[in-house]
């Protein structure tokens, strides 16, 4: 019953577009039960509350869609390892659940699941574009937009520079991080 319902809400989250949801979280928490502000944005000086006050809808409406896509893949990838052989003999020899988890299912399919999870993380740059339209937020997207309309060449190229080497990072990363995932992969890459 739970993969069922991870299911549907993870495909539901996939399928909803970024601005609607950005739209909705402002209609039912800003509007009608009025606990969060439904624009703008306060600097972290003036306080913690304030700041996390005027973060929280668009971080949520930002990370919908990617959180959904990778609760898909985790649990294909789960799944996936669950049918090995080595994971049947282990249960065939009496080792617990937990240990199971830990030691074989999280190392065989986190490489996927980290590699989905630095695309996307990638990807967020573009869908700030339009949470910050959503929610009246002057940040990177608005200063693209701003550059782009106003034929602002120097303003665009480093944007662009920047967008490439935060990609080329989180890219680093998730190939450093399967060294400690799974370190067969370092064997598998030499070769």
């Amino acid at each position: 019953m739970i993969d069922r319902i991870v299911g549907v809400v993870s495909a539901a989250g996939i399928a909803l577009p970024q601005f609607w949801v950005g739209m909705l979280l402002v209609m039912v928490f800003a509007l009608t039960l009025r606990t969060m502000p439904a624009t703008g944005y306060v600097p972290l000086s003036e306080g913690v509350a304030p700041w996390a006050a005027h973060v929280v809808l668009p971080a949520v409406a930002l990370a919908i869609m990617p959180a959904a896509e990778l609760a898909r893949h985790t649990r294909g990838s789960v799944l996936e390892v669950l049918d090995k052989d080595h994971i049947l003999t282990a249960r065939a020899k009496g080792m617990p659940t937990w240990r199971i988890y830990t030691m074989h299912v999280v190392r065989n399919a986190g490489i996927p699941i980290v590699t989905v999870l630095g695309i996307r993380i990638a990807q967020l740059l573009g869908g700030t574009v339009v949470i910050e339209t959503v929610f009246g937020i002057q940040g990177l997207g608005t200063l693209t937009i701003d550059s782009v309309l106003g034929r602002d060449i120097p303003t665009i190229l480093g944007i662009v520079a920047l967008a490439a080497a935060v990609v080329l990072v989180i890219n680093l990363l998730v190939d450093l991080s399967y060294r400690f995932i799974d370190p067969r992969t370092v064997n598998r890459v030499a070769a």
